[in-house]
């Protein structure tokens, strides 16, 4: 089976999108994928400079990526926040993969390691995992998508599928869902999706169970979370990053990523290791560039 790969890209995504193409170059196999979306999701577009650019940093892949503007996706309504329209537009991408799976990935995620496949699917059925929302900052918006269904909360709220990339979804399936809230809403899917305060990837696990199916029909659950520095962990001082790096590099664990609004809160130290871990990979060339990357903001600029 061969992926779709799809990656929202907000303006202030440029470099790291840049970053996410050139990881892929080094370490996505041939063989996985069909397609590569880039979903520029900015109001002034993208320049065909950028794509110029962007395209040699996939290498091999460049012929299998296409660019697509956000609006030809889904019409938001004006003044629709990033993050916000991010979340449609994952949904909505789902009309336009040609493979029966694509995987959702955002800006912040590279690969760090080769990309396996048994990393995606066990069998023929996906690979994630589960977590708890019980203290998750998301457990607001995770009870409120949860009762759209009639769902009790306090019934999953120990282990649920995730809410972060990379996610795999089921092109079928998440055809049957923007169908479904469009039907029951009465409105185009982006218009129901943003009026209900719902989240992309609950209000997709939730239809699954609401519709009579168990998670584990679709997906195998032994998969493992991939590091991501947020806020937080940033604000935990370079101890916290090498134990996150450490921890990808012992289980070969393929994406690594960066929060955007975690890079402002890296100390020094912070950023040499990233930088050095990253130099290891073969993402930048001397540690001082990653550093540098670190230091200043990807924007369309």
């Amino acid at each position: 089976m061969k992926y779709t790969f799809v990656t929202v890209a907000h303006g202030d995504d440029i470099g790291w999108q840049q970053l996410q193409a050139r990881s892929m170059q080094l370490y996505m196999p041939l063989d996985l994928v069909a397609e590569i979306i880039v979903v520029e999701n900015s109001t002034s577009g993208q320049s065909t400079k950028w794509r110029d650019v962007l395209g040699r940093e996939y290498g091999a892949l460049a012929p299998l990526v296409r660019f697509i503007e956000a609006k030809e996706i889904a019409e938001m309504p004006s003044q629709t926040g990033g993050w916000f329209s991010q979340q449609v537009l994952k949904l909505m991408v789902s009309q336009i993969v040609t493979t029966d799976r694509y995987v959702q990935l955002d800006a912040k995620n590279h690969l760090v390691f080769a990309l396996a496949r048994t990393f995606l699917e066990a069998g023929s059925r996906i690979r994630s995992r589960l977590e708890s929302y019980h203290s998750h900052p998301m457990k607001p918006v995770f009870e409120r998508t949860l009762c759209y269904f009639g769902m009790d909360p306090s019934e999953h709220v120990a282990a649920f599928l995730p809410t972060t990339t990379p996610f795999t979804l089921p092109t079928s399936v998440v055809r049957d869902l923007v169908k479904y809230v469009a039907e029951r809403e009465k409105k185009p899917f982006p218009l129901a999706f943003l009026g209900l305060g719902l989240s992309e990837f609950f209000l997709f696990a939730s239809f699954i169970i609401s519709s009579g199916r168990k998670i584990q029909d679709i997906y195998d659950l032994s998969g493992s979370a991939c590091p991501t520095i947020w806020e937080e962990s940033a604000r935990g001082g370079v101890d916290n990053i090498a134990r996150l790096i450490a921890q990808g590099q012992r289980n070969g664990l393929p994406f690594f990523a960066v929060h955007r609004r975690a890079v402002p809160e890296l100390n020094e130290a912070s950023r040499w290791t990233i930088a050095d871990f990253w130099h290891q990979r073969g993402l930048f060339k001397t540690v001082r560039e990653g550093v540098n990357f670190l230091g200043v903001p990807h924007s369309t600029e």
